[in-house]
C-alpha cells in the first residue's frame, strides 16, 4: 500500500505538466530527447537517489536508444522504486474502456515480480509481468486491462518500475487503449518540406526592428491585416522576454498613432491596472517606485515593463487624448486590492458602500480560515454562498450610487471591482474559468466603451482561439462573440533566453537558456527561413499542400512564468485555427528584473 501511494503522489506531481499535451505521444521507442537527455515526455524518479534512469545508447532492440534503470543501492527495501511514466488522455474526452502497454525489456537476470510494466488511474494501480516470448535477449511484456463498470478512466499514466538492485532496458513500449494502437505524430520525426519553407520565405513580412523610435513602413502588413478589428490580442510564448515586450511596445504606438487605438489591457488584476493608470497621467510620476510597491505580477516588474509605462506617461503628458490603461484579469490575491479601491471610495463619498465593503471583508476573513481546512465541504461552501450575498448587495448598492452621482465612468470601476470579487471566489469555490472571466471583462468594458480599440497582452495561450478538450481560452470567447472585429497575434521565438522565477517563492528572477526548437515543433519550421524577424498573416492561406503545416497539430513554445526544467512546447490547438496572425522573433533574450 506504501509503494501504491507513493508512485501515486509522484504522478500527481506530474499532472500539471502533461496536462497541457492534448496530442498523445508515447515515444515508445524513445528516439526522442529532451532537453535534460531524457526521454521526451517521460517523467521520471530516482527513489530519492537509489536509482539510475537514462537513456543508453548501446543498449537497444530497434533504432538508436533505450531506456534504463538500474538499482544503484545494494540494500534495497520494499518501498524503494525506480519508475518512469508517460500520460494518455490528460486533455481526452475518451472513456477507457480497455488498454494494453507492452514493451521489450533485457536483463541481465531472469526477469521477476521486480520489473513490471503498470497503468494507473486515481490511486488504483495495474501491474504485470506476463511474459509472450523472448528474442536476442528482449522479453515481450505485456499488460491487459479491461476497466470494471464501476471505473470512469480517461486518464491514465503508464510505464515501467523496478523495485530491485538490478538493471534493465525497455523499449520498443507500445499503447493500445480501446482496440486503437496509439501513434506518435508523424511530425515528430520529419523535416520541414523545402516546398513549404519557399511558401513560408514568399508570404512574410519583414519586420525591420522591435524598439520605438523607429519608422512604421514595416509594421503596416499587420495594419492591413487587423483592418477594423476593435480588440487586437498580442500574445507571447513567454512573460520573461525581452523583445517581446520591446516589440509590444512599439506596435502599440504605431496602432495608437496610425490605426486610432485607445487603451492598452494587460493580463492583470483590474484594480491594479486603474492605480497605475491614475499615474501614467501625472507629471513627475514615481513610476519604477510604483512598479515595485504595488501587487503587479512579479513577472511583469520589470525593465521592459517600466519602458512601456515610461512611454506611456510620456505619450499622455504630450497628447490630449490619452491612452487608457486597463487590467483584464480576475487574480486578485485575496481580493485586497479590489477591496482596498471600494474602501476608498466608501470613505470619501458612501458610508453605505464602505460598510458594506467591510461586510464582505469580515465575511472573506472567515471563508478563508475554513478553506484551510476544506475548499469543497459544506461548512466552507456555505460561507462561499454567503459572501457570494454580500458581494451581489454591494454591487446593488454601487448601482444605486452611479444612479444618484450619474458618472459612469465611476460607476463601471467599482461594479468591476466588485464583479472581480465575484469572479475570484467562483474560480475558488465553484470551479469558474479564470479565461471565460478575463474575456468577460474584456467585454465589459468594451460595451461601456463602444469607441474605444484595444491592445490586449498577454500569453499566447490565453489569447489564443482554442477549445482543445474542453479548455475553452479567453480568445475562444472573445472570437465567438466578437468575429472579426477580434484579431489574435501569437509572438513566439526558436532560440535565445527568457527570464523566470526559480521556484514558486518568486525569490529570484533567473535567465534560463530557451529550449531549441525540434522537430514536430511550428517554431523549427520558422526558424528555418530569413529573416529573423517577421510577421505572417494567417487569414486568407490557401489550403494548398506547401501550407498543410500550420493546419497540422504541432507543439508550441509554451512557457510559464516558474521554470520548470521540462519540455517547454506543448500543444494547445493548429496554429492558424488559433490565431489570426504570427510574430516571430528569431534571436531572443531576458527581461531584466527590477526584484534582484
Amino acid at each position: 500500500m506504501k509503494n501504491q501511494t507513493f508512485l501515486f503522489s509522484f504522478l500527481l506531481m506530474v499532472f500539471f505538466y502533461t496536462s497541457t499535451t492534448a496530442q498523445e505521444t508515447v515515444n515508445g521507442g524513445f528516439e526522442l530527447s529532451n532537453q535534460t537527455g531524457m526521454a521526451r515526455n517521460w517523467i521520471t524518479d530516482d527513489g530519492a537517489g537509489n536509482f539510475s534512469i537514462s537513456l543508453d545508447q548501446k543498449v537497444f532492440r530497434s533504432g538508436h536508444q533505450s531506456l534504463q534503470v538500474t538499482g544503484l543501492n545494494k540494500n534495497l527495501n520494499k518501498e524503494s522504486v525506480g519508475i518512469a511514466a508517460n500520460v494518455f488522455g490528460s486533455m481526452s474526452a475518451t472513456k477507457i474502456n480497455t488498454i494494453q502497454v507492452s514493451g521489450w525489456i533485457k536483463s541481465r537476470e531472469e526477469l521477476d515480480s521486480t520489473v513490471s510494466v503498470f497503468v494507473q488511474s486515481g490511486a488504483r494501480i495495474i501491474r504485470s509481468q506476463q511474459q509472450e516470448r523472448n528474442e536476442k535477449g528482449w522479453t515481450k511484456v505485456i499488460l491487459n486491462y479491461n476497466t470494471l463498470p464501476t471505473e470512469s478512466w480517461y486518464m491514465v499514466y503508464y510505464g515501467v518500475e523496478l523495485r530491485s538492485n538490478r538493471s534493465v532496458w525497455l523499449d520498443d513500449l507500445s499503447l493500445t487503449v480501446n482496440g486503437k494502437k496509439i501513434n506518435d505524430p508523424e511530425s515528430l520525426y520529419q523535416e520541414p518540406n523545402p516546398k513549404s519553407l519557399k511558401w513560408l520565405q514568399d508570404n512574410l513580412s519583414v519586420l525591420t526592428s522591435v524598439d520605438t523610435a523607429h519608422a512604421f513602413e514595416d509594421l503596416n502588413a499587420i495594419g492591413n491585416a487587423i483592418k477594423n478589428a476593435k480588440i487586437v490580442g498580442i500574445g507571447e510564448a513567454t512573460h520573461g522576454t525581452s523583445e517581446f515586450s520591446r516589440f509590444k511596445i512599439r506596435l502599440l504606438e504605431y496602432l495608437v498613432k496610425e490605426k486610432g487605438f485607445t487603451t492598452l489591457a494587460l493580463e492583470e488584476s483590474i484594480a491594479t491596472c486603474d492605480q497605475m493608470n491614475r499615474l501614467l497621467n501625472l507629471p513627475s510620476a514615481a513610476l519604477r517606485g510604483s512598479l515595485l510597491s504595488m501587487p503587479f505580477y512579479k513577472t511583469w516588474k520589470t525593465e521592459e515593463m517600466l519602458g512601456l509605462f515610461t512611454w506611456l506617461n510620456h505619450y499622455n503628458l504630450s497628447q490630449q487624448k490619452k491612452i487608457r490603461f486597463i487590467g483584464v484579469d480576475m487574480e486578485d490575491l485575496g481580493l485586497k486590492n479590489s477591496r482596498k479601491m471600494l474602501r476608498e471610495y466608501g470613505r470619501s463619498h458612501n458610508e453605505k458602500i464602505l460598510a458594506q465593503t467591510i461586510v464582505v471583508d469580515q465575511h472573506l476573513d472567515s471563508l478563508l480560515q475554513l478553506s484551510k481546512l476544506s475548499m469543497s465541504n459544506r461548512k466552507t461552501l456555505d460561507a462561499a454562498n454567503k459572501l457570494k450575498q454580500k458581494i451581489a448587495s454591494l454591487d446593488s448598492l454601487i448601482v444605486a450610487e452611479g444612479k444618484m452621482t450619474g458618472d459612469e465612468q465611476r460607476l463601471f470601476q467599482l461594479r468591476s471591482y466588485a464583479r472581480v470579487c465575484k469572479q475570484w471566489l467562483d474560480s475558488r469555490f465553484f470551479a469558474g474559468s479564470r479565461d471565460e472571466f478575463m474575456a468577460d471583462n474584456m467585454l465589459n468594458f468594451l460595451k461601456a466603451n463602444p469607441e474605444d480599440k484595444i491592445l490586449l497582452w498577454a500569453h499566447n495561450f490565453h489569447i489564443a482561439n482554442t477549445n482543445a478538450g474542453g479548455q475553452k481560452t479567453m480568445g475562444a470567447y472573445l472570437k465567438e462573440r466578437l468575429a472579426g472585429h477580434y484579431f489574435p497575434i501569437a509572438m513566439t521565438s526558436d532560440a535565445g533566453t527568457y527570464m523566470a522565477a526559480e521556484n514558486y517563492s518568486q525569490k529570484k528572477w533567473v535567465s534560463f537558456p530557451m529550449q531549441k526548437a525540434y522537430k514536430g515543433t511550428y517554431e523549427y519550421y520558422l526558424g528555418q527561413v530569413k529573416p529573423n524577424n517577421y510577421f505572417l498573416s494567417l487569414l486568407k492561406v490557401d489550403q494548398k499542400p506547401n501550407s498543410f503545416w500550420l493546419d497540422q497539430p504541432m507543439r508550441q513554445l509554451n512557457l510559464a512564468y516558474i521554470y520548470s526544467g521540462e519540455d517547454e512546447y506543448s500543444y494547445h490547438g493548429t496554429l492558424k485555427s488559433s490565431f489570426d496572425g504570427l510574430v516571430f522573433l528569431g534571436q531572443t533574450s531576458a527581461s531584466k528584473s527590477l526584484l534582484n
